[in-house]
């Protein structure tokens, strides 16, 4: 019995003596950590960062419930920001009201939000009012970055877009300790240096060593550098910046070669300068007046375009003559690239003819078999695209029961298809979907009567859609938002017959909603009324011919995009051509550009 009480003794003072061992030396017995610091706002930015706003403000609002005064206020307003940047302009103002100005600095944040939203509104004159009431030296960096970054977006909103640069340059130094909103800030930066043409970024060019001279190196490097020769500049532009800030994220993205948005003066890999271009158009039939507004934006681009240029020679080609003009332009043996045709049974005629094409081919539509030519590319303004387009956003924006609403016609149909594909692609649900004649009232009220859709898809044409959307007004009372295709926009301004649209979204070209330098110059040198007619097809010929400049790169490095003037353009596997569209909102009957268009990923 003794014996087994020393043996338990024993085994307690063991036990004992080791806890003493692993207390009194730590180093010995287990590693030492650091504790991990977790953002509460990672998930909200996540959502962001993928686009979904309504997601990312209902991540913030969660938090801001979880909170007392004044980090309350903090998640408040940053659930208000990301519904700005998301465009969601009236979920916006309805949380702001929400936001108790418990001190002067949050009075401040809450104007400059309020500022921000009548930006989106173009409500210049109250933008002004309302900066002149913040003094951003008393405000937080991450504050005061939004205030130089809103009057940045008034400076290239003018047009000055330099100084909108040099100032976001400004703002990168406040972001430096937040990744998330540094890598924003960049990504804009980028997108504005975009928009400046080559010989405005050569005039200010200069080898000074600081940061706003390093961003417009970078630029004109991706500007003047064919692909093949764009790493060995990068290491050079590095040699000369080692500790620039377009280190961390852009130059990164370029040396992988990944979704860059480029400037449309870049110069090509598959130079075409003196040589033959053959243009194949249906220049007399149906389709006259809308080959010959292609054609003008063709020759627009080519006469805009400096250096030696190439020679286009154009045929009136149509479905019954396609085939023998092709053998004839290839025959010649003087022919480096082909535009066209354009007629979608012609374009099938030529990709079914050979296996081969002998020249490099863009035909101006799509087919609707699967097509494996060799040489052969398909490039369109395709309705089908756009409705996909609408899919894409809506998700991102965070719904997932859409109703669709279509006019009872074969065109109609395809874009349903195409929206429904890409909707349950996705994950969504379609919970109704109701055709319309010219009865709008019905249709709308079945769907307005429904609680579990949360967004609409509305196909249609401008006439259609000035008379449908009243309807929602009326059952839906604004509860449901509302997408469309560029159709729903006739593309030439119309406040007082658009007002009926306020608060549709749309997806569009560039040329459209947000014309950069090069548009602006091309749309002065075609400023006619059949211009406005055909405003969107000019701006796809000046694309076409731009893309015999830049195919190959897009064939040759798939995760590349151009920004083009009908949209942000890559090269699928299957050789068709494919545009992601910016973003609009009908405000006070005038498209206002949303953020959230393009992004660096």
């Amino acid at each position: 019995m003794l014996l087994r009480q020393l043996t338990l003794l024993m085994l307690v003072l063991v036990t004992l003596m080791g806890c003493q061992n692993i207390a009194l030396f730590p180093e010995k017995n287990r590693t030492a950590t650091t504790p991990t610091i977790v953002d509460p706002t990672q998930a909200a930015k996540r959502l962001e960062t993928q686009g979904n706003y309504t997601g990312a403000a209902r991540e913030y609002l969660r938090l801001a419930s979880t909170q007392a005064a004044p980090q309350r206020q903090t998640y408040q307003l940053l659930a208000v920001n990301t519904l700005i940047n998301g465009g969601l302009l009236e979920q916006a103002k309805t949380e702001l009201g929400k936001v108790n100005a418990s001190s002067a600095t949050l009075q401040m944040q809450i104007e400059l939000a309020l500022a921000r939203i009548a930006l989106a509104e173009n409500r210049l004159d109250e933008v002004n009012n309302r900066l002149t009431r913040i003094n951003p030296d008393t405000l937080p960096n991450s504050i005061r970055a939004q205030y130089y970054q809103l009057q940045a977006e008034i400076l290239a909103t003018q047009g000055n877009r330099l100084e909108a640069v040099r100032m976001l340059v400004q703002v990168d130094d406040l972001l430096e300790k937040d990744p998330f909103a540094g890598r924003n800030n960049q990504q804009n930066i980028w997108r504005t240096l975009s928009m400046i043409p080559t010989p405005e970024l050569t005039q200010v060019s200069q080898l000074q060593g600081d940061a706003f001279s390093g961003w417009i190196a970078l630029s004109l490097i991706t500007q003047t550098t064919p692909a093949d020769q764009l790493n060995q500049s990068l290491n050079t532009w590095r040699t000369s910046y080692p500790n620039h800030p377009a280190n961390r994220y852009i130059v990164a993205t370029l040396t992988r070669g990944g979704a860059v948005a480029s400037n449309p003066n870049i110069p090509p890999v598959n130079d075409m300068a003196g040589k033959q271009i053959a243009l194949l158009l249906p220049l007399s039939g149906n389709f006259k007046s809308q080959s010959e507004a292609i054609r003008d934006g063709i020759f627009a681009a080519l006469y805009n375009t400096t250096g030696q240029q190439p020679r286009i020679s154009v045929y009136d080609t149509n479905t019954n003559n396609v085939l023998q003009i092709y053998q004839q332009v290839v025959a010649k043996g003087d022919v480096s690239f082909i535009i066209g045709p354009l007629e979608k049974e012609a374009v099938k005629l030529l990709a079914t003819s050979q296996t081969r094409l002998a020249v490099p081919t863009l035909a101006l539509n799509y087919v609707d078999i699967p097509v494996n030519t060799a040489n052969f590319y398909q490039f369109g303004l395709s309705p089908e695209d756009e409705a996909s387009n609408v899919a894409s956003r809506a998700w991102s924006d965070g719904y997932r029961s859409a109703a669709i609403l279509f006019p009872d016609s074969e065109w109609g149909t395809r874009v349903v298809n195409a929206f429904r594909i890409e909707w349950q692609k996705r994950g969504g649900q379609v919970i109704s979907a109701e055709s319309y004649k010219n009865d709008f009232s019905a249709p709308v009220k079945r769907i307005a009567a429904n609680p579990a859709i949360n967004m609409v898809f509305m196909a249609g044409f401008a006439q259609q859609a000035r008379q449908i959307r009243p309807y929602f007004d009326y059952y839906a009372a604004n509860r449901l938002p509302i997408y469309s295709t560029s159709h729903v926009y006739t593309g030439m301004p119309d406040p007082q017959v658009d007002k009926d649209l306020n608060g549709v979204i749309f997806g569009d070209m560039p040329w459209i909603i947000a014309p950069d330098a090069q548009a602006q110059q091309l749309q002065a040198a075609l400023n006619n009324q059949k211009a406005a007619q055909f405003k969107r097809l000019y701006a796809f010929g000046v694309d076409a011919y731009q893309l015999t400049q830049q195919l190959i790169t897009l064939v040759n490095q798939p995760y590349r995009q151009w920004q083009g003037q009908t949209g942000l353009l890559s090269v699928d596997t299957t050789g068709s051509v494919r545009r992601q569209l910016v973003w609009a909102r009908f405000v006070n009957g005038v498209p206002t550009s949303l953020q959230g268009g393009y992004s660096l990923q």
